[in-house]
């Protein structure tokens, strides 16, 4: 599910993840990921995934995430992953590309 709000963001923030993986200049593999539940969740349970915080490095960002129940939102999982961007080409670590900054930053300001 963070994952799919990750892909979901990128589309919003003008890199969509299937054009970034068919011919980006950059990845931005996953470095570290952890989650803590709070509340069981099923399969079709209606639910609110939101990137709720953000901290940008030069070339790493730490994503929060909130998973809650979308009828009464109550808060199901937290959690956080990692992403080191690098460069495709050779995979050496990049600045996280500006458009992306950009739109994270909103995250990261709470704006």
């Amino acid at each position: 599910m963070f994952h799919d709000a990750y892909a979901a963001f990128l589309a919003f923030a003008g890199s969509p993840l299937p054009e970034v993986l068919r011919s980006g200049t950059w990845l931005a593999p996953v470095r570290h990921a952890e989650a803590d539940y709070f509340r069981p969740l099923r399969f079709g349970d209606a639910v609110t995934v939101e990137i709720c915080r953000a901290h940008l490095a030069e070339t790493e960002a730490t994503l929060g995430y909130r998973i809650a129940r979308s009828e009464g939102g109550e808060v199901c999982a937290v959690g956080q992953v990692v992403h080191t961007f690098v460069e495709r080409a050779s995979f050496k670590r990049t600045p996280i590309p500006e458009l992306v900054r950009h739109a994270l930053a909103r995250i990261e300001s709470g704006s």
